[in-house]
């Protein structure tokens, strides 16, 4: 692992902090050694002068005092360097302390962003621990899904892989596509006959509906879904789930950015989405093109599942030819290609 940098900045405050404290020391010292050589000069003139008055005789000692008049102006300046030195000393200090209390500062601001860091690793792995969980799950349901085709048992993808084929048939047979023959193994009056409706029904759904797409679309995807939702049904509901988890923790570490008053830029905030949407192309990856044609039709009837699938981007596998119709590209915000151009 690579350091952490907000740790390495609050050791160089650190050290920086304990030289500013040293250099203090070593200045203090050098202004209390000249204070003491001074006060001790002073000391030693004032000493010898008395010894002098006590020495000679009395008739003498003002014509004597009178020659250190200008002594006595000399400890009279020496006492106001003495004051001045003081004063300096006293700003020295202060500025030491302004610059210490600056340095505190900022080493607390720094040991608060590391801890921050540290909350913010610990929030991601308890979000990966979840994620990976909910992937496995859905791995289980999707093995779990059976189907039957020609006496035939599928499951897992493969059974998605038959079931889009289903799906196929009942879209172009309430468009009034000709479909007496078997389409993928699939014969459209047993799909309809499995999801309750009779061929009384097929036959008013198809002439209804033949020229209008749209409906024909969502009413072909309600007879399907009719059909398998008891294998489906799970299958879908999950993947939601995932997708809305991860949306879920992308919204909330912003929402927390924003409360906290951080300053992110545009590019920041867009760094933090492409850190989410990796994780739903990890979901992405681990499905198949019936799977995720499956999915386009899914999501055409569900608002919430079609607002995360255009977030994400998580259709955009789906080449062009994939779709039961061309037109069919205009349902989602989604820029889909052909598929010789498709990644």
């Amino acid at each position: 692992m690579g350091k952490n940098p907000r740790i390495e900045d609050n050791n160089v405050m650190s050290v920086h902090l304990l030289s500013e404290d040293i250099k203090r020391k070593e200045e203090i010292e050098k202004i209390n050694n000249i204070v003491k050589y001074v006060v001790l000069g002073i000391l030693i003139v004032w000493l010898w002068n008395w010894g002098w008055l006590i020495l000679i005789d009395s008739g003498a000692r003002g014509t004597f005092g009178d020659m250190f008049g200008g002594v006595n102006a000399l400890f009279s300046g020496l006492a106001f360097v003495g004051v001045i030195y003081a004063v300096l000393l006293q700003r020295k200090e202060l500025e030491y302390q302004r610059k210490e209390l600056e340095l505190t500062r900022k080493e607390i601001g720094g040991q608060r962003e590391a801890q921050e860091a540290q909350s913010e690793t610990l929030k991601l792995q308890q979000f990966e621990g979840i994620f990976f969980n909910m992937l496995r799950t859905q791995q289980e349901i999707t093995n779990s899904i059976t189907t039957r085709l020609e006496e035939i048992n599928y499951g897992g993808r493969e059974a998605l892989s038959v079931l889009a084929g289903e799906f196929e048939i009942v879209y172009l047979s309430v468009k009034g596509t000709p479909t007496n023959n078997r389409m993928h193994g699939h014969h459209p009056s047993f799909i309809f006959q499995k999801s309750g409706y009779g061929e009384v029904d097929f036959i008013g759904l198809r002439d209804k509906y033949r020229d209008d797409e749209d409906n024909a679309l969502k009413v072909a995807y309600k007879v399907f879904f009719k059909a398998n939702h008891n294998q489906l049904g799970h299958y879908y509901r999950h993947l939601y789930q995932i997708l809305a988890y991860i949306y879920k923790a992308y919204s909330n570490e912003e929402e927390w950015i924003v409360r906290m008053g951080i300053n992110y830029t545009p590019e920041e905030f867009y760094d933090i989405f492409n850190k989410y949407l990796e994780y739903a192309n990890i979901v992405q990856a681990q499905m198949s093109s019936a799977e995720l044609s499956l999915y386009f039709y899914y999501g055409m009837n569900y608002p919430k599942t079609k607002k995360l699938l255009e977030l994400f981007n998580f259709l955009k596998p789906i080449a062009l030819e994939d779709l039961l119709d061309g037109s069919h590209k205009n349902y989602y915000k989604t820029d889909f290609k052909h598929r010789e151009t498709v990644s």
